[in-house]
Protein backbone atom coordinates (compact mmCIF):
# COMPACT_ATOMS: atom_id res chain seq x y z
CA UNK A 1 0.00 0.00 0.00
CA UNK A 2 1.22 3.82 -0.44
CA UNK A 3 -0.13 7.13 -0.24
CA UNK A 4 0.83 9.63 -2.93
CA UNK A 5 0.62 12.98 -3.96
CA UNK A 6 1.80 15.02 -6.55
CA UNK A 7 4.44 18.20 -6.05
CA UNK A 8 3.42 20.86 -8.32
CA UNK A 9 5.92 23.35 -9.10
CA UNK A 10 5.14 26.85 -7.43
CA UNK A 11 3.60 28.20 -10.59
CA UNK A 12 0.71 25.65 -10.32
CA UNK A 13 -1.41 27.86 -8.61
CA UNK A 14 -5.01 27.25 -9.64
CA UNK A 15 -4.52 23.36 -8.49
CA UNK A 16 -5.29 21.72 -5.15
CA UNK A 17 -4.20 18.74 -4.30
CA UNK A 18 -4.67 15.50 -1.71
CA UNK A 19 -2.93 12.32 -0.78
CA UNK A 20 -4.40 9.68 -2.40
CA UNK A 21 -3.88 5.78 -1.45
CA UNK A 22 -2.47 3.27 -4.09
CA UNK A 23 -1.26 -0.79 -4.51
CA UNK A 24 1.69 -2.05 -5.65
CA UNK A 25 3.67 -5.25 -6.43
CA UNK A 26 6.92 -6.67 -6.65
CA UNK A 27 9.88 -8.90 -6.35
CA UNK A 28 13.56 -8.53 -5.61
CA UNK A 29 16.71 -10.11 -5.32
CA UNK A 30 19.55 -9.34 -2.02
CA UNK A 31 23.16 -9.53 -3.28
CA UNK A 32 25.31 -10.37 0.03
CA UNK A 33 28.25 -7.48 -0.04
CA UNK A 34 29.25 -8.22 3.08
CA UNK A 35 27.58 -10.34 6.88
CA UNK A 36 26.05 -6.91 7.41
CA UNK A 37 25.99 -4.93 4.02
CA UNK A 38 23.39 -5.95 0.82
CA UNK A 39 22.81 -4.79 -2.84
CA UNK A 40 19.15 -5.02 -2.86
CA UNK A 41 17.40 -4.82 -6.84
CA UNK A 42 13.49 -4.62 -6.74
CA UNK A 43 10.96 -4.51 -9.73
CA UNK A 44 7.71 -3.16 -8.70
CA UNK A 45 4.27 -2.36 -10.40
CA UNK A 46 2.81 0.22 -8.69
CA UNK A 47 -0.38 2.71 -8.86
CA UNK A 48 0.07 6.16 -7.24
CA UNK A 49 -1.42 9.28 -8.17
CA UNK A 50 -2.93 12.10 -6.53
CA UNK A 51 -6.46 13.98 -5.47
CA UNK A 52 -6.91 17.41 -7.37
CA UNK A 53 -9.12 20.77 -7.59
CA UNK A 54 -8.91 23.08 -10.26
CA UNK A 55 -10.46 25.94 -9.13
CA UNK A 56 -12.23 27.45 -12.38
CA UNK A 57 -13.74 31.04 -10.93
CA UNK A 58 -13.84 31.91 -7.31
CA UNK A 59 -15.71 29.70 -4.88
CA UNK A 60 -15.82 26.81 -7.53
CA UNK A 61 -14.10 23.77 -8.39
CA UNK A 62 -13.71 20.58 -10.63
CA UNK A 63 -12.73 17.79 -8.81
CA UNK A 64 -10.58 15.27 -10.08
CA UNK A 65 -8.47 11.97 -9.88
CA UNK A 66 -4.73 12.02 -11.07
CA UNK A 67 -3.75 8.23 -11.75
CA UNK A 68 -0.27 6.81 -12.64
CA UNK A 69 0.75 3.50 -12.90
CA UNK A 70 4.94 2.63 -13.59
CA UNK A 71 7.22 0.02 -13.06
CA UNK A 72 9.82 0.82 -10.62
CA UNK A 73 13.47 -0.41 -10.52
CA UNK A 74 15.43 0.40 -7.23
CA UNK A 75 18.90 -0.26 -6.43
CA UNK A 76 18.82 0.04 -2.49
CA UNK A 77 22.30 -0.15 -0.09
CA UNK A 78 20.98 -2.16 3.10
CA UNK A 79 22.35 -2.15 5.93
CA UNK A 80 21.24 -4.91 8.81
CA UNK A 81 21.96 -4.36 12.29
CA UNK A 82 22.56 -7.98 12.72
CA UNK A 83 22.92 -10.95 10.21
CA UNK A 84 19.64 -12.49 10.34
CA UNK A 85 16.39 -11.44 12.64
CA UNK A 86 16.78 -7.55 12.51
CA UNK A 87 16.11 -4.27 11.83
CA UNK A 88 17.36 -2.84 8.54
CA UNK A 89 17.76 0.43 6.80
CA UNK A 90 18.55 1.27 2.89
CA UNK A 91 18.64 3.74 0.83
CA UNK A 92 19.88 3.97 -3.05
CA UNK A 93 18.36 5.46 -6.22
CA UNK A 94 15.37 4.31 -8.56
CA UNK A 95 14.41 3.86 -12.36
CA UNK A 96 11.18 4.60 -13.29
CA UNK A 97 9.09 3.66 -16.04
CA UNK A 98 5.97 5.69 -16.63
CA UNK A 99 2.93 3.19 -18.30
CA UNK A 100 0.09 5.32 -17.94
CA UNK A 101 -1.08 8.08 -16.64
CA UNK A 102 -4.50 9.95 -16.76
CA UNK A 103 -7.07 12.33 -15.08
CA UNK A 104 -11.14 10.83 -14.47
CA UNK A 105 -13.55 13.87 -13.46
CA UNK A 106 -15.52 11.60 -10.41
CA UNK A 107 -18.63 13.95 -10.90
CA UNK A 108 -18.87 13.20 -14.69
CA UNK A 109 -17.09 9.88 -15.08
CA UNK A 110 -14.98 11.24 -18.35
CA UNK A 111 -11.33 9.98 -18.09
CA UNK A 112 -8.24 11.51 -20.31
CA UNK A 113 -5.67 10.15 -20.86
CA UNK A 114 -1.94 12.22 -19.86
CA UNK A 115 0.34 9.53 -21.69
CA UNK A 116 0.59 12.03 -24.37
CA UNK A 117 2.00 14.84 -22.42
CA UNK A 118 3.83 12.03 -19.65
CA UNK A 119 7.84 11.45 -19.97
CA UNK A 120 8.12 7.51 -19.93
CA UNK A 121 10.81 7.41 -17.84
CA UNK A 122 11.75 9.08 -14.19
CA UNK A 123 14.41 9.13 -11.88
CA UNK A 124 13.63 8.55 -7.82
CA UNK A 125 15.58 8.41 -4.43
CA UNK A 126 14.18 6.01 -1.96
CA UNK A 127 14.90 5.50 1.88
CA UNK A 128 13.86 2.53 3.80
CA UNK A 129 13.17 1.54 7.36
CA UNK A 130 12.64 -2.16 7.56
CA UNK A 131 12.61 -5.21 9.85
CA UNK A 132 13.46 -9.17 8.93
CA UNK A 133 12.26 -12.41 10.54
CA UNK A 134 13.67 -15.59 9.49
CA UNK A 135 12.12 -18.70 9.82
CA UNK A 136 14.46 -21.18 8.44
CA UNK A 137 14.40 -20.68 4.87
CA UNK A 138 11.81 -18.60 4.62
CA UNK A 139 11.37 -14.75 6.43
CA UNK A 140 9.30 -12.40 6.70
CA UNK A 141 9.77 -8.56 6.21
CA UNK A 142 7.75 -5.02 6.89
CA UNK A 143 9.59 -1.85 5.61
CA UNK A 144 8.60 1.44 5.29
CA UNK A 145 9.48 3.49 2.60
CA UNK A 146 9.47 6.82 1.49
CA UNK A 147 10.02 7.49 -2.27
CA UNK A 148 10.78 10.80 -4.09
CA UNK A 149 10.68 11.62 -7.48
CA UNK A 150 13.44 13.84 -8.82
CA UNK A 151 12.55 14.55 -12.35
CA UNK A 152 9.69 16.35 -13.38
CA UNK A 153 7.31 13.87 -15.00
CA UNK A 154 5.70 16.24 -17.29
CA UNK A 155 6.12 16.25 -20.79
CA UNK A 156 5.55 20.13 -20.51
CA UNK A 157 8.80 21.96 -19.69
CA UNK A 158 6.68 24.86 -18.76
CA UNK A 159 5.37 23.22 -15.69
CA UNK A 160 6.87 20.65 -13.01
CA UNK A 161 5.38 18.17 -11.50
CA UNK A 162 6.93 15.32 -9.11
CA UNK A 163 5.48 12.56 -7.24
CA UNK A 164 6.36 11.90 -3.42
CA UNK A 165 4.54 8.46 -1.63
CA UNK A 166 4.82 6.88 1.88
CA UNK A 167 4.56 3.09 1.39
CA UNK A 168 4.15 0.18 3.66
CA UNK A 169 5.47 -3.28 2.38
CA UNK A 170 4.65 -6.59 3.81
CA UNK A 171 6.48 -9.92 1.81
CA UNK A 172 7.67 -12.85 2.15
CA UNK A 173 12.02 -13.54 1.75
CA UNK A 174 13.57 -16.77 0.57
CA UNK A 175 17.14 -17.35 1.36
CA UNK A 176 18.88 -18.99 -0.59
Amino acid sequence: MNSSKYLLSSDINSISHEQKTGIGLGLGWAFPLNQRMKLEIEAQYSVKGAKAALAIVPGQKIEGIFRNTSLGIPFLFRYQLKEKKTPYAAIGPELVFLLSHHLKLPETGEKYSLSNHTKKIVFAMNAVLGYELPFDRWGLFAELRYERWLTNFLADAEAAVKSESLCLLIGGVYFL
